[in-house]
């Protein structure tokens, strides 16, 4: 049988939340989808752009820029709930990536900008146990602070004169029992690296916990050895714990 718009959206949008990539299927989708656009929820389009805007696929970014596409959020953007807006402001941010130009009018920018900015942050404990031991290294540093693009950045800070975004990224940065990040996280950090040229630092948990595992007790040395190590770029794997 033939797919609705809906379920051929939901396919891209499962593969790009899993973090799959498959040119083959996202190259056909897209020739599929485009005479269907009209046809769509707003919701549908909003997955399916934000699901292209994951994979940035090279292929697939003249479906991404397309008129047709353009024209059609332009004209429905009122109908558009939060999620799909800022939805939209990251896939405005994959067409200035990939061709250098902004989708829409200023004004509806400004407006998914404004939105995408307002989402809730929040300090986990492991981003707190992250900025404590930075400030023990004597190393000035701001909490959540939001870069033009709209990201909010979990650490930025200076360290041997560059500027650098610290990503402290807990298991919701991942698939469920993987060390894979998920679409969101790896959109998001491409974005911060292409969109506000900033050098970002991950900081996975399980090697955050492998820093002290061979530690009877917190020990706040090892924690300091392992980010230094990390923002003066040695490869995590040849990273050992201080004795």
């Amino acid at each position: 049988r033939e797919f609705s718009s809906q379920e051929l959206a939901n396919l891209v949008w499962s593969f790009s939340t899993m973090n799959i990539l498959s040119p083959s299927l996202f190259d056909q989708i897209a020739t599929i989808s485009l005479p269907r656009i009209h046809d769509m929820s707003s919701q549908t389009f909003a997955n399916m752009v934000w699901a292209y805007t994951v994979s940035d696929l090279p292929s697939c970014i003249h479906f991404a820029s397309h008129p047709t596409l353009i024209d059609h959020a332009k004209s429905q953007i009122n109908k558009f709930d939060n999620k799909g807006v800022c939805q939209l402001h990251q896939w405005g941010l994959w067409c200035q990536e990939r061709v250098s130009d902004k989708v829409f009018p200023s004004s509806i920018s400004s407006q998914c900008a404004e939105l995408f900015v307002l989402q809730d942050v929040s300090s986990s404990s492991f981003q707190k146990d992250v900025a404590r031991v930075l400030n023990e290294m004597g190393i000035t540093f701001k909490e959540e602070v939001n870069l033009e693009s709209g990201y909010s950045i979990d650490i930025l800070l200076t360290f041997n004169d560059e500027i650098i975004a610290l990503e402290v990224d807990g298991p919701s940065h991942y698939l469920k029992r993987s060390k894979r990040k998920n679409g969101s996280t790896k959109l998001k950090q491409r974005q911060i690296c292409n969109v506000d040229k900033v050098k970002l630092i991950s900081v996975p948990y399980w090697e955050w916990n492998k820093a002290t595992a061979n530690s009877k007790t917190v020990d706040m040395k090892n924690k300091e050895f392992f980010l230094r190590s990390l923002l003066e770029g040695k490869s995590i794997r040849n990273i050992e714990v201080a004795a």
